[in-house]
């Protein structure tokens, strides 16, 4: 019984395993040798039990209770006597010419599937650090999933000192797994990468959500022709907010710091750039006082105000109607802080009107799953202390988020 709970915790699992164990500072030091049996010549395939040699290895095995585990493999050299070629025994222990043992290995492809580093994981295995940096590398790899229906691309920023300042992520919002992590948003490289996805599967794509970035659009349509671009909420309803935000800042600086309009104006500059329907009656009261302070500011609320009456808009021409008036009491009010509200409308006019009117399994689509996927991204990359190599970089987000390691022997 002894037995079976020591091999099981050591997991040593040959039954012709001869072992002893002991107990040295810090170490758990196990010595391991297996009995003598008839072995096959990998030469000539006679079997043959005449011994030539001992050697005795010292191989690291991971961290038993506490202890720095260290196998001393008293390992057997056989010698043919047939052919007299000298050949090892064979072993499930390690891999010829290693130092660490395959449940070691083990270990540390399975502790980096959480979102710790090289370094964290090899001070809990006893390895150092290029060790476990060279077993990802060996047998982690890391393939692109197949394009889904629905797309959501975006950036994330790159290491440091790159030529490429941002990295490239797709992702499936609805499945959120990461499809696949690019070097650069460059749309040239970006041209080169779709190229070689063949035109069948980038066919059966019919949406893709995206930021603002011109790149993408032009992308998306020279490769993606059945798909609707559809830009996010986020990045085309800050512009509003911004703008909004401008005019109060401007009409609260107009004032003395010390006076009563300065301090409504700053104190509750997030109670006034909210949603109307999102307000109690305390805080709407707040910002009809807020409105009446000035005519900027009052036109400034309005308009704010009044955009967000497009979530009843149920088809393309009422929502390109309402769109189009949205534009025109722009211009009416001639806030300056709005210009750049009416350039960014015009020139993504029919991706934001997507971005109300279609819908995928009863919803709209929007690039939220792939910014948290980013800001988790930004966690991985902190945690290692950033990367020095992007193709390692790329696979450990992959194999740490999508939870489905594939592994090479």
């Amino acid at each position: 019984m002894q037995d079976y709970f020591t091999k099981t915790l050591l997991q040593l699992k040959d039954k012709n395993l001869i072992y002893n164990q002991r107990v040295i500072g810090n170490k758990y030091i196990v010595d391991i040798e297996y009995k003598k049996v008839m072995t096959k010549c990998p030469n000539c395939r006679h079997y043959s039990n005449k011994v030539h040699d001992y050697r005795v290895k010292e191989i690291k095995h991971g961290i038993i209770q506490g202890y720095f585990g260290i196998l001393r493999y008293r390992r057997r050299c056989y010698v043919c006597r047939n052919c007299q070629t000298k050949f090892p025994e064979p072993n499930t222990i390690l891999d010829r010419y290693a130092k660490i043992s395959n449940l070691t290995k083990s270990l540390i492809l399975k502790r980096l599937e959480n979102n710790l580093s090289f370094k964290i994981v090899s001070n809990e295995l006893n390895v150092s650090s290029s060790t476990s940096i060279r077993v990802f590398d060996r047998f982690v790899r890391v393939t692109r999933l197949p394009l889904s229906e629905h797309l959501s691309f975006d950036e994330f920023k790159n290491k440091k000192g790159s030529y490429d300042k941002y990295a490239f992520c797709i992702v499936d919002p609805f499945s959120k797994k990461i499809i696949d992590v690019v070097k650069t948003r460059v749309q040239a490289y970006l041209s080169r990468y779709f190229r070689n996805i063949p035109i069948k599967e980038r066919l059966m794509v019919k949406t893709i959500t995206i930021d603002g970035w011109d790149a993408y659009r032009n992308t998306i349509k020279a490769f993606f022709p059945n798909a609707f671009i559809i830009s996010d909420k986020f990045h085309f309803t800050r512009h509003i907010n911004w703008a909004f935000n401008q005019v109060r800042t401007r009409v609260m600086n107009s004032y003395s710091s010390r006076s009563d309009e300065y301090k409504l104006l700053k104190k509750n500059w997030k109670y006034l750039a909210k949603k109307p329907f999102n307000l109690t009656p305390y805080h709407m009261h707040i910002q009809d006082l807020a409105a009446n302070m000035h005519p900027d500011l009052y036109q400034a609320t309005i308009l704010k105000d009044w955009f967000y009456q497009i979530n009843a808009c149920s088809n393309y021409d009422e929502t390109l109607s309402f769109i189009n008036d949205f534009l025109s009491l722009i211009n009416e009010s001639e806030l300056k802080e709005f210009q750049d509200v009416i350039k960014t409308f015009i020139n993504w006019k029919t991706e934001i009107i997507n971005a109300y009117i279609i819908k995928a399994n009863g919803k709209n689509l929007t690039n939220a799953v792939i910014e948290g996927i980013n800001n988790y991204i930004k966690v991985v990359k902190r945690t290692s202390y950033g990367f020095r190599n992007f193709n390692r970089f790329r696979m450990k987000i992959i194999h740490t988020f999508n939870k489905n390691p594939m592994y090479q022997n």
